[in-house]
């Protein structure tokens, strides 16, 4: 009875501090991403494209380009939130998911990966309101995504060709 009052009092205190824990035998879906919490909205994406960069010399020559740059409105959100994501290139991707609409009136929405046969599918679905605006608008998602559980990232824009990123070579 002991054991399981302590059990349960570990487990309190760690979903109170936040730690996001995964079991190793969490089903695969569970551990094959993580999203990062860039800016979604960002005029530095619009020079930017859909990719998966597997090192951090590749991170480091992203963020280097990127600070050269103008235009952009929130890049030290973007790098933040990179940064504090930790990615674990031994065990990890980092996938960057770009998107531009030529209004920014079309409301864009990444809905939660799924994955299947090891293939992890993200979707971008766009509201058209009737009246829209005649400005570009450019968007990007970041996931953390896990090299043993997925071989491959798609991206599927409603009403656009699908995109498909492998994790592994280039």
């Amino acid at each position: 009875m002991r054991s399981s009052a302590i059990v349960t009092a570990v487990f309190t205190a760690i979903c109170a501090i936040g730690i996001p824990v995964v079991a190793e035998d969490a089903p695969a879906e569970a551990r094959a991403f993580r999203r990062i919490p860039i800016p979604e909205r960002e005029h530095g994406y619009g020079e930017m494209v859909s990719a998966v960069l597997r090192t951090k010399a590749e991170l480091d020559t992203l963020l280097k380009r990127i600070r050269e740059e103008r235009g952009w409105n929130d890049r030290k959100g973007f790098e933040a939130a990179i940064a504090k994501a930790d990615v674990d290139f031994d065990k990890e991707v980092l996938v960057f998911l770009q998107h531009t609409e030529g209004s920014g009136s079309v409301r864009v929405t990444l809905e939660k990966p799924t994955l299947r046969n090891s293939v992890l599918t993200c979707r971008i679905t766009r509201e058209v309101p009737e009246i829209g605006t005649d400005d570009m608008a450019h968007y990007g998602f970041a996931l953390a995504v896990s090299k043993s559980d997925v071989t491959a990232v798609e991206l599927n824009v409603q009403g656009r060709e699908a995109i498909r990123l492998p994790i592994t070579g280039k």
